[in-house]
């Protein structure tokens, strides 16, 4: 038994999401895709990508790994045996066959900007699907459904591996290919709802797509447990090895994971807590073990080289940097912010409130927002005219709050 394709794929999850419409934009992809033979392309500019890769000076071995000479997809995975294997073994044995997909799609999302883009590879992916289990595991201590933490790693490992194709709808791509890649996927109904678990994961992880899908309350504990250790997985280990040139402190979202020496999330298990919390450790100097990585983002000292905007603001106005984080923090990650608390409220109904703490041990200055399970869209609401001003009302996150509310 052979690969799926994609509209045996896609039609499963339209079977279980009916609202579901393909973008016009991947319809137009995937009738290119079918007429070619599944060669594939980078969405963005129509080359091959092998010759895409070749052309960022990807080692060949790689390349070679992930696609046929024909530039077709070379990887083969069977799912029903995948899903024999424990949760530890399987992550193992992922991350050996996925390790050339986690290079290549950052090269990819590297080329798309100058500075570099946020690491997606095999330290994210791994994060990703280790938070997300131990998520899947507190949801489920006593293991009654019994795929559920394969769901997890298989979709926690996979979930970005569309950025090969392109970086918008990269949830999309990501299902296009897993319907490529995996084999033995409708061995029997149990096998088949599993792989369409593991499809949905990858699908609604994705901020733009998601954020706009009124599904929360019917997706998957494993999409949900995903979805909130993707989006709280920030650190100045996702600062792409490109982005050590000064102009990357130009980029926000380069200088705010630089500025967070570790990012966790817990659900408080104390009897009544009822609480979710997600603490963001903000940290301005590096020591010498990381200095040659961030050289140029830094000082002789080892003190971040912010730029003159904050600079201006702590000087001028006597803002402290950890307040102008905060707020650069919010308003770049907002929609990813409000993606977590939709996953986190759904997944644990006993949860009522999220606390987001940005902590600075070198000062002892800690800053926490609690958001509530009631109020948490008009919570968002109110930060996005705050930050956004005349835009706010015009944005797809208004316009999907406005909907729900």
């Amino acid at each position: 038994m052979g690969s799926l394709g994609f509209e045996r794929a896609f039609a499963l999850l339209k079977h279980r999401f009916p609202h579901l419409e393909l973008p016009a934009a991947f319809a137009d992809f995937l009738r290119e895709q079918e007429s070619n033979g599944h060669v594939l392309h980078r969405v963005a500019s129509g080359e091959r990508l092998d010759d895409f890769l070749r052309r960022q000076d990807t080692p060949s071995h790689l390349v070679e790994r992930l696609l046929t000479p024909q530039g077709r997809l070379r990887l083969r995975l069977d799912y029903h045996a995948l899903l024999g294997l424990q949760a530890d073994a399987l992550y193992a044995y992922l991350i050996d066959q996925l390790a050339p997909i986690y290079d290549l799609q950052q090269v990819a999302l590297d080329s798309e900007t100058v500075t570099g883009f946020n690491a997606h590879g095999s330290e994210h992916v791994s994060n990703v699907a280790r938070k997300a289990l131990s998520l899947a595991r507190a949801y489920d201590p006593l293991g009654a459904r019994e795929t559920l933490a394969q769901e997890v790693v298989i979709g926690g490992l996979m979930h970005d591996l569309g950025n090969l194709i392109g970086r918008k709808l990269h949830g999309l791509y990501g299902v296009y290919l897993m319907a490529l890649m995996f084999e033995q996927t409708e061995v029997d109904a149990a096998t088949l709802d599993s792989f369409t678990t593991a499809l949905e994961v990858t699908l609604f992880h994705e901020v733009e797509f998601g954020a706009e899908q009124g599904v929360f309350k019917r997706l998957d504990p494993a999409t949900l447990s995903v979805i909130i250790a993707d989006k709280t997985d920030v650190s100045f280990r996702r600062v792409s090895a490109k982005s050590n040139v000064s102009e990357a402190m130009r980029d926000a979202h380069v200088l705010v994971n630089l500025l967070v020496a570790n990012a966790s999330i817990a659900r408080e298990t104390t009897p009544g807590s009822g609480r979710f919390v997600w603490r963001v450790d903000f940290r301005s100097k590096f020591d010498l073990e990381h200095f040659d990585l961030f050289s140029s983002l830094l000082k002789a000292t080892g003190r971040v080289r912010y730029p003159q905007e904050w600079q201006a603001l702590y000087e001028e106005s006597n803002i402290e940097y950890l307040f102008v984080f905060q707020s650069t923090f919010l308003t770049i990650y907002l929609s990813r912010l409000y993606l977590t608390l939709r996953a986190v409220f759904a997944m644990f109904p006993s949860v009522n409130e999220f606390v987001f703490t940005v902590d600075d041990a070198e000062r002892s200055v800690s800053l926490t927002r609690v958001f509530t399970r009631n109020g948490f869209r008009q919570q968002v609401q109110t930060l996005g005219k705050l930050f956004f001003r005349e835009q706010w009302a015009g944005s797809v996150l208004a316009q999907v709050i406005g909907r729900e509310a």
